[in-house]
């Protein structure tokens, strides 16, 4: 399940402020990042969240390959070199509202939304499903 949002700056306040609002009362159990000085307020992070805090070695994307993987669907929406100043929360919520509703393969076909909640709101058969996925790109 993806979850994100915008910062309005790189300060550890600001980071910790976000992760909150888009984690606070939901179940985490670990959170990883890298050794940016946003994730300087790592352990009242960790406190706020309960959760464990894990830190990515430098270069070591592979440690951490659900972030990275959930950068390149956000990519899809808004490709390198955006300007994220420029985009709303609503555009990129919409984004993610859009990854989370998509089937995937990982997942027998459910959307990481189904799996998260448990829920099957299946509304499209199966051999209709391809059409179903082209409705979301961009």
């Amino acid at each position: 399940m993806l979850r994100a949002g915008l910062v309005t700056s790189k300060d550890s306040i600001t980071t910790l402020n976000v992760l909150k609002r888009l984690l606070g009362g939901q179940k985490v159990y670990t959170l990883t990042s890298d050794n940016g000085s946003e994730f300087a307020l790592h352990k009242e992070i960790a406190k706020a969240l309960d959760a464990q805090y894990l830190f990515a070695d430098a270069y070591s994307s592979y440690q951490s390959g659900s972030n990275e993987h959930g950068n390149g669907m956000i990519r899809r929406y808004f490709p390198k070199k955006t300007d994220f100043k420029q985009v709303t929360d609503e555009e990129l919520q919409k984004a993610i509202y859009k990854i989370n509703h998509l089937p995937r393969k990982i997942h027998k076909g459910k959307t990481a939304q189904e799996v998260y909640y448990s829920t099957n709101k299946r509304l499209i058969k199966s051999r209709h499903r391809k059409q179903f996925i082209f409705a979301f790109r961009t």
